[in-house]
Order: structure tokens, then C-alpha cells, then sequence
């Protein structure tokens, strides 16, 4: 990770103004655990272009905030994107269930929330899988995660080429259907 950081700010110095480079050098921090300084840079992107890739930093920058304990932030992220799939002026009413279930049950109520809000998405919402492994990984319902990130795999997401690295799914690491998971992916199977 430490020789992909220093890449792509060798590529972010030459060309300090491309958006791709900036969100590709945000994510790679995010990816390294170097939440801070991933934060910094997908909010330059969102600063420059707000519609630059919209849900690609929507999603990061939610996940970058609940990795930093700013829920506040990350159900302001989140909430809209929840909303979207259930009608015109919903954003604020799943923000507020999503406060509330803070209030109640700390981050974890967060995610169980946010796994009841998600399953009312349109079910062609490609990252939906990945989402909710992501939930319920964070939830440490592990068969449930891995239902999801076979879905996922199965629809050849994107993300999955990254699984391996991606600091969402670190808990799923000592469990050997991850090893297997992650030989699928790479071998196209």
C-alpha cells in the first residue's frame, strides 16, 4: 500500500487539478487506513466538481466517515443516497431513522438501519450487494456478508478486484470462505 500512496501522488504532483487523479489517490489512502488523509482529498474532489462521480464519493466519503466516528456526517452522506430509490423528499426521512437508530443502538444501530432502508432500494442498484456485505460485516453477521459478496462477485462488481485490500471487509479475512472468495475473483471463476 505504501508504494501505491506514493504513485499516485507522484501522478496527483504532475497533475495536481485531475479529479480522477485526486479520487484515485483518496482511495488508495482509504484503502491503506489513512483515513484522514483519504477524507481530505475526496472532499477536494466533491469542492471542485460535486458531481464528479457522484456515488463513487458519496459512498467513500460515508464509509470514510464512519471509520472516524463522525456519524453526524456519515448519515448526512448516506441518507440521500437511501432516499434516492424511495421516493422525492425521503432524504430527510431516512436521516432522521438513521439518527434515531444512533440514539438507540450506538453505530451499530447505524447499520442495522441502514441494511432495513437498503432492502426498499430498487433492486437494480449495482452496489447494493456490496453495501449490504459491507453491513453486515460490520455487524459481524459473516454469513450474511458472504451471501452478499458471492452476489456481488457473481455480478462481477468492480470493487470486488479490490476485495483483498479493501478495509471494510478486514474481520472476513481470518474466515477461509474469504480465501476462497478472493481466488474466485482473481481467476474469473
Amino acid at each position: 500500500m505504501d508504494e501505491a500512496v506514493l504513485e499516485a501522488r507522484k501522478a496527483q504532483e504532475l497533475d495536481p487539478l485531475s479529479l480522477i487523479i485526486n479520487g484515485s489517490l483518496a482511495e488508495i489512502l482509504y484503502c491503506a487506513r489513512r483515513f484522514d488523509d483519504a477524507l481530505k482529498y475526496f472532499r477536494r474532489v466533491r469542492e471542485v466538481d460535486p458531481s464528479f462521480h457522484k456515488v463513487f464519493i458519496t459512498t467513500y466519503l460515508y464509509l470514510t466517515y464512519m471509520r472516524r466516528g463522525m456519524y453526524e456526517e456519515a448519515i448526512l452522506e448516506n441518507a440521500g443516497r437511501l432516499a434516492d430509490n424511495a421516493g422525492p423528499g425521503k432524504e430527510a426521512d431516512a436521516a432522521a431513522a438513521l439518527r434515531a437508530a444512533y440514539a438507540t443502538a450506538g453505530e451499530r444501530g447505524i447499520w442495522q438501519k441502514q441494511i432495513e432502508l437498503a432492502e426498499k432500494m430498487k433492486r437494480g442498484d449495482r452496489n447494493l450487494p456490496l453495501f449490504m456485505a459491507e453491513a453486515y460485516t460490520r455487524l459481524g453477521e459473516n454469513d450474511q456478508a458472504f451471501g452478499w459478496l458471492n452476489r456481488a462477485a457473481g455480478e462481477k462488481h468492480p470493487a470486488m478486484m479490490s476485495i483483498s485490500v479493501d478495509p471494510d471487509f478486514d474481520s472476513l479475512h481470518p474466515d477461509p470462505r474469504f480465501a476462497e472468495l478472493v481466488r474466485r475473483v482473481r481467476t474469473g471463476q
